[in-house]
This record gives structure tokens, C-alpha cells and sequence, in this order.
């Protein structure tokens, strides 16, 4: 799952990478976004990695945009995938983006697998090594809400990441 968010702020989010150089960058509706926080998680519960990049401003402690790349574990090497529309998106690669607008308490939540298209975009994975705990890859998409937001749609292209350490998710799941 691709989990994205924006705000009406034109200006560039400085660069960010970890200590290890693990980054992520995408571009949304012309903007260009680089992930604050980044990460990779497996789960118990489900059987995906979700690859995830924040922004967070400063003096905040919540992202503002979230993107979240989610594979599913049966992938076993780097190739091109599809993001289709899909009733069981832990089946499927995907995108989702999630937004905070200001006014709205509930973030807006944009996914692939609720697309406009049958297939509504690529990840590239062009390194993928879950034992080295290697992740690095390109990625484009067009998701939809699953209500009704406007705008109904968010166009991301452009995105490219690069993951050194798969962690557990939080909480057990």
C-alpha cells in the first residue's frame, strides 16, 4: 500500500536521509517530497512489506503526507509490478497516500487498489533482499479515495526509495 499526503505548501520539504542512507522521494501533483522519516516493516498478521516514507514538519509530531509501498511477501526478485485495482489488497502490490488537511480531523486516504484504472501504476524494485534486508527500487501511481475527497484522485510520479532494515511492526502484528 502507497500512503501519500500533501499540503498547499509550494516549497520544497528539505532533504532527508538516515544514518545508513536509506531515503525516499517521490513528486505529487508537481511537487517534489522527501521523506523525513522512512522505513520497512513485515508483519505476522499479513503477509506484505510496507515500505513507508513521512514528512513531518518541524515541530510536529505527526506526517503531514504518508506514502507506504506494501509487497507481498510471495515476491522473491527486483522486476517491474503492476499496482492493480483489487478487493484484497494484501494480495497485490500497492500505493497509498495519505494527506492531513487542515479543518478535516480524519486524514484523506488515497489507494491504488481503489484506482481509477485497472492498473494504476508501477513499482520497480530493483534490488530486492529481504534476507539482506535490501530494499531499493522506482515507483508511479495514481490512487483514489475510498470516500469522497476532493480532489477524487492523487497523481505520484517519479519516486524512488532505497531500504537497508526490515523491521517487525509495531505492536506484534
Amino acid at each position: 500500500m502507497l500512503l501519500l499526503t500533501s499540503c498547499k505548501d509550494e516549497k520544497e520539504t528539505p532533504a532527508a536521509t538516515t544514518n545508513n542512507g536509506d531515503f525516499m522521494t517521490w513528486t505529487q501533483n508537481g511537487q517534489v517530497y522527501k521523506a523525513t522519516d522512512v522505513s520497512a516493516f513485515t508483519y505476522k498478521s499479513i503477509p506484505i512489506i510496507s515500505i513507508n516514507g513521512g514528512v513531518v514538519l518541524p515541530g510536529q509530531g505527526l506526517s503531514e503526507r504518508t506514502l507506504t509501498i506494501s509487497v507481498p511477501n510471495s515476491l522473491t526478485k527486483p522486476g517491474t509490478y503492476s499496482l492493480p485495482q483489487s478487493s484484497t489488497p494484501a494480495d497485490v502490490v500497492s500505493g497509498q497516500l495519505v494527506l492531513v488537511v487542515p479543518g478535516i480531523s480524519t486524514p484523506v486516504d488515497y489507494n491504488t487498489v481503489y484506482g481509477p484504472a485497472a492498473v494504476n501504476g508501477t513499482v520497480t524494485l530493483t534490488e530486492y533482499d529481504v534476507q539482506a534486508q535490501r530494499l531499493v527500487g522506482t515507483f508511479e501511481f495514481t490512487a483514489e479515495s475510498s470516500g469522497s475527497a476532493s480532489p477524487l484522485t492523487q497523481t505520484v510520479t517519479a519516486g524512488s526509495f532505497r531500504l537497508t532494515k526490515l523491521e517487525a511492526a509495531p505492536g506484534g502484528l
